[in-house]
């Protein structure tokens, strides 16, 4: 369980992380790259804003990969956070702001990340190994 997290979460980090550096160094190219047409001025700014916001999650999710058993806590951030990310992907394409085809990646690995960490959350704690020195206990 503890491989299978760490590739979704390192999946996703590496793909939210991809969309967060291309948006803050060229709004431009993020929006080609996403069909969208041409940013303006103001446009721009806020992806470059909301870049800044996909590098933050993306970072998470690779200390989580990181620290996973002993970082609980960050794992239900993670969760909450991710669920938040899913329901405004859901609803950009409800609602007719982007297209099913423009999100259908990152929404398929929001849903794998959440299923996998919900799963990883609700297992029972590993036992830690008892240190065969006898002086130690």
């Amino acid at each position: 369980m503890r491989s299978l997290l760490r590739l979704v979460l390192l999946l996703n980090a590496g793909y939210i992380g991809a969309v967060g550096v291309i948006g803050a160094l060229s709004p431009t190219l993020l929006a080609a790259l996403f069909r969208v047409g041409v940013p303006d001025p103001t446009e721009a700014g806020i992806i470059r804003l909301f870049s800044g916001l996909l590098l933050g999650n993306a970072l998470a999710l690779l200390l989580l990969s990181r620290f996973g058993p002993e970082a609980k806590a960050l794992g239900r951030w993670v969760l909450i956070n991710g669920a938040i990310n899913l329901f405004c992907q859901l609803a950009a394409a409800l609602g007719g702001d982007l297209r099913w085809g423009q999100l259908m990646v990152s929404i398929l690995g929001q849903v794998a990340m959440l299923a996998v960490l919900g799963l990883w959350l609700r297992a029972p704690p590993v036992p830690t190994s008892v240190s065969s020195d006898p002086g130690s206990r």
